[in-house]
């Protein structure tokens, strides 16, 4: 896992965007994501393509790693 710099953001121009829970939250949900300059630009986020994983599930490994790649795969 490594965060993505804006710039990377706006070449790479992904079809989805995976964000913890909390994170999302905090951006203040798919409406604040696209407010972002640079992930805002982005396919994924025009498209309202963004799922959120709870936070553990997602950055840490171990039993709840399986749960998240669950939850990853329902919300494409």
């Amino acid at each position: 896992y490594r965060p993505l710099t804006p710039e990377a953001a706006v070449t790479t121009d992904p079809d989805l965007i995976v964000l913890t829970t909390r994170g999302l939250q905090q951006l203040g949900g798919v409406e604040g994501v696209r407010a972002l300059p640079s992930l805002g630009m982005t396919t994924a986020a025009r498209e309202g393509r963004v799922v959120a994983v709870d936070d553990i599930q997602l950055l840490a490994f171990g039993l709840g790693t399986c749960a998240g790649a669950t939850a990853l795969r329902a919300g494409l």
